[in-house]
């Protein structure tokens, strides 16, 4: 939502110095403060009435397309998209009194000193202290997020949430000392006279310049957060000493719920059938030795490790012993075996067809047919055996995924409309600063200044800000994402591609949204503007 309250806020400082200086003038022959107040809103209401009821209609238009969409693992139905009445009279009536509101703070200088606003009164530069709370919020993070990741409780939480909104408010108080140091850059290493006319323009009101994209900061640093995060979980690596299963393994384990193992006879016809079927690549039989689970040893040949590429074993006739930790739950398709050297080696004239089989991994060529094939095999042979059916590790490895992929597509369909939300802020500032300085440019124009010129100082002051600062905040999400893998000890993994071409697409659609505002310069900056009488 705030992304939208930033659209509103800056849509409604649309022209806003002139029509400072028009209500100014007024205070000034004698209009009183609530009668200048009344205006103000009276005309921020009425164009956002307007605008809501342009907003349900092109909702009601772009309903059936946007029912096609699937964000969380599916599409919706078209009836699935509605507003219950309530909550539409609250946003037909929220949005022209959130308009208003947003009118009467930005007249807040005409109110306390209309003469300071004909004079235009130089705004106060960002100073260095808007460091300091995201610099605090960082530091609260890094120290806080081990003891609370070990102690947990409600009372963590809510310390984390604090913390973290900490840093979020850092964010958009740094904002405009950031856009202050883009605009000397550009003043450091422009060669152009527009660039460096861009410059000076970030850094005379870099506030003005960070308002209409400080909720695209919070929605780029919150989503790239959530993509990292996302990506580790889903390429979540094995511990030290674990192999984790191929796609495409079927496993299937007799001991859950202390279940009894496989008779011998039974399991060596299973063993027999499965290496019969077309795509299956490896069999590795679990048999037990003695003593009910979780006490039973699991032992199994080593020749059936090395084929299904578990273990690089010297002598595939070896039997071994090896702990598998919750086929079935737990440890999802990970499998805990010693070094080949130090391998707890049983008597290698072992009869592994004597024993009992605990569980069972069957490598396949990962597809379908073969899948399928082995699962049924299978299940024919341990129906009254395994007490749960046998399943694929690509699909559990899918449906544990499931959360963290859904909450990554939905964050990245949030980033993209954000940042077209961004664009559509970006275009209503420039058209904003256009027609407050359509003077200044003309006199530019009358100097000798090319009309693409000053086109290229809109240009400038709009994307710089809005690149180096989206920058700076996928820099910082990506910090704290690391910082959050390193506590829980989750190997770090960069956003999938579905993040960065969110990010590049949005970016230029804000841009273009933004500088399709450019367009009428020529015209609002004619040299009739320059006359003064």
């Amino acid at each position: 939502m705030l992304p939208i309250l930033v659209l509103i806020a800056t849509a409604t400082r649309l022209a806003a110095a002139r029509r400072e200086e028009r209500l100014a003038a007024m205070r000034l022959v004698g209009a009183l403060p609530r009668q200048v107040r009344t205006i103000a809103a009276i005309e921020a209401a009425v164009s956002a009435l307007c605008g809501s009821a342009l907003g349900f209609a092109g909702f009601a238009i772009v309903r059936p397309w946007a029912a096609r969409i699937n964000v969380d693992g599916s599409p919706f139905f078209p009836s699935d998209l509605h507003l219950r009445w309530p909550y539409a009279a609250l946003i037909g009536l929220g949005v022209p009194v959130l308009s208003a509101l947003a009118a009467l703070v930005s007249l807040r200088a005409a109110q306390l000193d209309p003469l300071g606003v004909t004079r235009k009164a130089t705004s106060r530069p960002a100073a260095w202290w808007r460091v300091l709370p995201l610099a605090a919020g960082a530091l609260g993070f890094v120290v806080t997020l081990p003891i609370l990741t070990d102690t947990g409780g409600d009372h963590g939480v809510w310390l984390l949430a604090a913390v973290m909104a900490l840093l979020i408010v850092g964010i958009v108080i740094i904002g405009p000392w950031l856009t202050t140091g883009v605009g000397k850059v550009l003043i450091w290493t422009g060669r152009r006279a527009a660039t460096t006319l861009a410059g000076h323009r970030l850094t005379a009101d870099p506030s003005a310049s960070f308002r209409a994209i400080s909720g695209l900061v919070l929605a780029v640093f919150l989503v790239t957060l959530t993509s990292t995060l996302s990506s580790a979980t889903q390429a979540h690596l094995p511990e030290p000493g674990r192999i984790a299963l191929p796609v495409g393994t079927v496993v299937t384990d007799f001991a859950d719920h202390n279940a009894a193992p496989l008779p011998a006879e039974r399991a060596n016809a299973l063993v027999a059938r499965l290496h019969a079927i077309d795509g299956v690549t490896a069999v590795v039989d679990l048999r037990t030795t003695a003593g009910p689970a979780p006490a039973m040893r699991v032992v199994t040949a080593c020749g059936n490790l090395r084929a299904a590429a578990m273990a690089d074993c010297p002598d595939p006739g070896r039997t071994v012993s090896i702990d598998v930790r919750g086929l079935a739950d737990g440890a999802v398709g990970d499998v805990l075996t010693d070094d080949t050297d130090d391998t707890d080696a049983t008597d290698a004239t072992a009869d592994l067809g004597s024993l009992p089989m605990l569980g069972l991994l069957v490598t396949t060529n990962a597809h379908a047919g073969a899948i399928e094939s082995a699962r049924t095999a299978i299940e024919s042979a341990t129906d009254d055996a395994a007490p749960t059916l046998p399943w694929a590790f690509g699909e559990l490895k899918g449906q544990n995924n499931y959360q963290a992929d859904q909450m990554a597509r939905i964050a990245n369909s949030v980033l993209l409309v954000t940042l077209v939300i961004a664009g559509f802020s970006l275009a209503v500032s420039v058209a904003g600063g256009l027609v407050e300085r359509k003077r200044p440019f003309a006199l530019l124009r009358l100097a000798g200044m090319r009309s693409r010129d000053l086109s290229w100082v809109l240009i400038v002051e709009t994307a710089a800000p809005l690149i180096g600062i989206a920058t700076t905040s996928v820099l910082l999400g990506l910090a704290v994402a690391a910082d959050v893998l390193r506590v829980n000890h989750l190997p770090w993994v960069p956003p999938g591609s579905g993040y960065w071409w969110t990010l590049g697409a949005g970016l230029a659609a804000a841009l273009t949204v933004a500088l399709a505002a450019t367009i009428p310069l020529r015209r609002i900056t004619s040299l009739q503007t320059a006359r003064f009488e």
